[in-house]
């Protein structure tokens, strides 16, 4: 399996009717209200390409507040110094209803240093006792591995690796094809 990060916007793939979407995209579509779309996201924090996509995806998600159920899985790259910790950190905020400050900090973070780690949770406003814990805790350990298995399930080839309802960008994503992919998605989903 590759995980390099591709430097270019790789093409979008619709995988068109539900039965074609990968397992974990079918199940994480499965949890989203009627309405809505599912946007799964897999990101590396310390990944150059994911940092860039980051703000467009924040964009994204602003025009179509109310109307997207955002996941974020976690693979974090051996290479990337920091990035484990970093994918720890999120999933700790995530406990704690946090995810979207703590996912938005880190994407913007220089380093991912314990103490940068413990600004930023004191920032989005953590429990800080909860979330040192969570930290260290096998459970974070077993959702990175979970997240890392969908990963490969879903077909990853490199990250980021977004899916906009079924359809598939694998690598840094042009702008105008993720708004594309959630117009039909928003026809796709909602009456």
């Amino acid at each position: 399996m590759v995980f390099a990060a591709l430097a270019f916007a790789a093409p979008c793939v619709s995988l068109g009717c539900a039965s074609s979407a990968p397992d974990p995209i079918r199940a994480e579509e499965a949890k989203t209200g009627p309405g809505k779309v599912t946007i799964v996201e897999f990101v590396d924090y310390r990944c150059p390409f994911c940092r860039q996509q980051a703000d467009v995806m924040a964009s994204l998600l602003a025009q179509n507040a109310g109307a997207v159920r955002l996941v974020v899985k976690h693979v974090p790259l051996d290479k990337h110094k920091g990035a484990r910790r970093a994918a720890r950190a999120a999933v700790c905020a995530e406990r704690q209803n946090r995810l979207e400050p703590m996912h938005e900090a880190l994407m913007r973070a220089e380093d991912t240093s314990d103490g940068t780690l413990l600004d930023i949770a004191r920032e989005v406003g953590l429990g800080l006792e909860d979330f040192k814990s969570c930290l260290t805790s096998k459970e974070t350990d077993d959702r990175l591995h979970d997240d890392r298995d969908a990963f490969e399930r879903a077909g990853g080839e490199g990250l980021p690796l977004t899916f906009v309802g079924r359809t598939k960008f694998i690598g840094l994503a042009d702008p105008e094809e993720l708004e594309k992919a959630m117009r039909e998605e928003l026809d796709r989903v909602q009456p």
